[in-house]
């Protein structure tokens, strides 16, 4: 997995995938509704699967 820092100042550090999702919801609103944070989980998840063994 790969971090980050977050912001410039916090010096915290997060996973890219946390970063990546920032936007799923509206509660705050702005953000990607249900319908579509699903699309986009699902082609992710798709592309990072590895094959059965």
């Amino acid at each position: 997995m790969h971090y980050t820092t977050f912001g410039r100042r916090t010096g915290l550090r997060v996973s890219q995938y946390a970063l990546a999702s920032g936007n799923f919801g509206t509660c705050w609103g702005v953000g990607a509704e249900r319908d579509d944070v699903q699309a986009i989980f699902t082609g992710w998840r798709q592309t990072v699967q590895r094959p059965s063994r």
